[in-house]
Order: structure tokens, then sequence, then C-alpha cells
């Protein structure tokens, strides 16, 4: 499962599962400026995306679970499923997210649901 924090628009925590999964290293993650991370989600998901990021940095609850399309370094489209939630990492609010990638009954949900 892939996890990552974000701070300040910034991903400041990223494990290797996520890493995995978007192509990029972790260090490359880590090292993206603000919001620059957006650039992995599908254009017509990355206003939902930031949008429900920066109510979890502001403390609001939101979703629980929500899908977005993410776009790898390779190219190639991935449907993953997000479980996100407001913390406070190293004193500071934050929105941690855990992150799956979805077979094919969640690509099917979501195709359903429109």
């Amino acid at each position: 499962q892939g996890i990552v924090i974000v701070q300040d628009g910034r991903q400041v925590f990223v494990n290797q599962a996520f890493a995995d999964l978007t192509g990029y290293s972790v260090a490359d993650l880590i090292a993206m400026p603000p919001w620059e991370h957006l650039a992995l989600v599908h254009p017509d998901d990355r206003t939902m995306v930031r949008q429900r990021t920066e109510e979890r940095l502001s403390g609001r609850r939101g979703a629980e679970r929500y899908e977005f399309r993410l776009l790898p370094k390779d190219g190639t489209l991935r449907h993953v499923e997000i479980h996100p939630r407001p913390i406070v990492y190293r004193g500071r609010p934050a929105a941690l997210r855990r992150n799956r990638q979805c077979g094919r009954r969640g690509r099917l949900a979501r195709r359903i649901s429109r």
C-alpha cells in the first residue's frame, strides 16, 4: 500500500510502495516543488484531488475514500483508490494518504456511478 504525507502542498513522506506505483524514486517524489505531484494525476481529476487534499490540510474530514487516475512515469493509466485523513506531522497539519491500485472492479464501479 502506497503511503504519502502531504504538507504545505509538498509530499514530505513517500514510501517505496507509492514510488513503485508511480515509477519515480522516493527522492524524486519528495523533491517535487509544492503541488507539482499533481502532474501525476490525470488532468480531469487534478482539481478534485487538490481540493480534497486542501480539505485535509485545513483539518476538514471530507470523503473517506475516493478514486482518481494516476499517470505514472511510464505513461500507463492506473486507477488508484485513496483513503485520506488529516494528521499532525512534525507539529504541523498534514494529509496522510493511503493509496492502492484498483483492479477491474474499481474501474467498473467508477463507470457505473457516472
